[in-house]
């Protein structure tokens, strides 16, 4: 009860802000020495209010410190082995997003792929990809903090990444370009790509698609489909 009251707080609060937006505007809040006692009043109780709201809506949100099995044992959908079976608009995000030449290109899209996830201490997912390259291998901590580690080619990422609605949601950062005249090359701030994952179970088919804002501004993305092989959604996978 008290999460949704705040919840509703949060809503009202948006609605107010949202209904005054077409009023003057200070470049930042208004000095506090110009407000009237009510307002200094009515000031804190709006900043408690939305403290409080987004604190419920930060607790609700079934990050990894509530464990991702659903309290009777049963595991998310997408563990299991899963293998591929088709693929969407890679040539272009491959190209684009993240600079793969071409020969390259036509080997990810065409060749086979397995992947494996298994639960490790109900707080993190290893992931296991197989391909032609061989079998690599990733622990994915979906706990809604920055992690450092390997991403695409190996290059180092800080990775953050949520479990919610059933699936996994990634954000990964990288300190080199990818793509364009400058691949590889080191970047800095707003300059350095951010990949967009989501990875979840539709209909008894795993759905990945990633995604990334280009430099020019243009969004381009890709998704793969998977069929499960062994790891019957709710039940165990062998480690």
């Amino acid at each position: 009860r008290p999460r949704a009251m705040a919840a509703r707080s949060l809503l009202l609060f948006g609605t107010v802000a949202i209904a005054a937006s077409d009023a003057p505007r200070w470049p930042t809040r208004p000095p506090l020495h110009l407000l009237s006692d009510p307002m200094l009043r009515l000031e804190k109780r709006l900043d408690q209010t939305f403290a409080a709201a987004v604190a419920a809506l930060h607790n609700a949100l079934p990050f990894g410190q509530a464990g991702l099995t659903d309290g009777h044992g049963h595991l998310p959908a997408y563990i299991g082995t899963w293998t591929k079976t088709g693929i969407v608009n890679a040539d272009e995000f491959l190209d684009k997003a993240m600079g793969v030449p071409w020969m390259k290109r036509r080997a990810a899209i065409t060749g086979k792929q397995t992947q494996r996830l298994t639960l490790l201490d109900d707080h993190i997912i290893r992931l296991a990809i197989t391909d032609l390259r061989g079998t690599k291998t990733y622990d994915l901590i979906p706990d809604g903090k920055p992690h450092k580690g390997k991403g695409f080619m190996s290059l180092p990422v800080e990775n953050l990444i949520l479990s919610r609605a059933g699936g996994l949601d990634m954000e990964e950062r990288y300190s080199v370009h990818l793509g364009g005249h400058s691949h590889l090359k080191p970047c800095k701030g707003r300059d350095c790509p951010v990949i967009l994952s989501r990875r979840e179970v539709v209909q008894d088919k795993m759905v990945v698609a990633v995604s990334r804002q280009l430099p020019s501004g243009k969004t381009v993305g890709m998704k793969t489909v998977f069929s499960r092989v062994r790891g019957p959604a709710g039940g165990a996978e062998p480690s």
